[in-house]
């Protein structure tokens, strides 16, 4: 059985997935939402990645991705490892040159200061992880097959190689330019830019397949040759599908729609619709675009229609395919 669990952060992502063989199980873990303690203040029904992991008894991961460097996707990983948590493997899209971390002087921009501070958390994060002698795998559209597990594969079908070695150097362009005038400006750019290097993942599971783009935008796809490739071959048919960018206005387009065409869709949202997450005319284009209404699933509550919060808050949407041995997929609400 495959259970994938997409814990409520809020404005981020952190999703969980066990596999179960007989008697063992695999625990993997793609991203760690946000370390921001405003992020799970108030009556959210928002939880810590590590809290939740905590909770349901699980202080090991067997592989932990780091789909792209941004606060609210690996920040929380690292909470994790400080705390005790272990990582036998990570995968990342690359690695950074090591150094002295990213000082915040003269830097204004709200977003680039978040975007500093992931930096330095990744640098934390691959300075623990070599230390403790963990395998570090780098992963883009080359690389094939991710892992097959218990039955569960991932194949990255973006970023393709020339994209990731070009996004390497600038992050090594960035380093270069520490303590520098021209530091701000360009850490700003970056920031902008590295959603569209997410590592994406199309995992297969019992014939279904789960397509997670991290917050790779359809349009930044369909500039990227691996992800073309995988387009023109009808490689992107997927059950389910979860959103890039948390279901922001530029999460979607037509053919991405089409060529996906997913039962149901997954937001990573924060529904107080910060920067316009869990738009609801995106839901009306999917619509249009299948021709029919797919099954809306949400990290936290979202009212699509009233455009509120929900009462019935709740800290995860989870996904089990294997449950019976019809290979059903079942949606249901983490309250505790």
């Amino acid at each position: 059985m495959l259970k994938v669990t997409f814990i409520n952060v809020g404005y981020g992502e952190s999703i969980l997935l066990e596999v179960w063989e007989k008697e063992s199980k695999t625990v993997i873990v793609i991203d760690g939402g946000s370390a921001e303690d405003e992020e799970y203040s108030g009556d959210t029904g928002r939880i810590r990645a590590r809290e939740y992991l905590v909770k349901k008894g699980i202080t090991e991961l067997d592989i932990a991705v780091v789909s792209h460097v941004h606060e609210d996707h690996v920040c929380g990983l690292e909470q994790f490892v400080e705390a005790g948590g272990r990582i036998k493997k990570l995968i990342v899209q690359r690695r950074l040159p090591q150094g002295a971390e990213f000082l915040l002087d003269g830097i204004g921009d709200a977003g680039t200061r978040k975007f500093i501070n992931a930096m330095n958390s990744y640098q934390r994060l691959l300075c623990a992880m070599k230390e403790q002698g963990v395998e570090i795998i780098e992963a883009d559209g080359s690389t094939g097959s991710l892992f097959h597990v218990a039955g569960l594969s991932a194949e990255v079908i973006a970023p393709s190689f020339e994209r990731a070695e070009r996004l390497s150097a600038r992050c090594g362009d960035l380093c270069a330019m520490a303590g520098k005038a021209a530091f701000p400006a360009e850490a700003q750019a970056l920031a902008y830019d590295l959603n569209g290097f997410s590592l994406t993942l199309m995992l297969s599971y019992q014939g279904k397949n789960i397509l997670l783009p991290g917050d790779a935008t359809p349009d930044c796809l369909l500039a990227d040759d691996a992800f073309r490739r995988v387009l023109a071959a009808d490689g992107l048919a997927a059950q389910v599908v979860k959103l890039a960018h948390h279901g922001q206005r530029d999460s979607v387009n037509e053919t991405f729609v089409r060529a996906v065409s997913p039962d149901i869709v997954v937001t990573c949202a924060s529904s107080d619709r910060r920067y316009e997450s869990a738009h609801p005319d995106i839901y009306a284009q999917i619509e249009q675009w299948l021709g029919r209404k797919p099954a809306y699933l949400f990290s936290d509550c979202v009212d699509i229609a009233a455009n509120i919060l929900c009462r019935d808050l709740h800290s995860a949407v989870i996904i089990t395919i294997g449950e019976n041995s019809e290979g059903e997929i079942r949606c249901h609400c983490d309250m505790s």
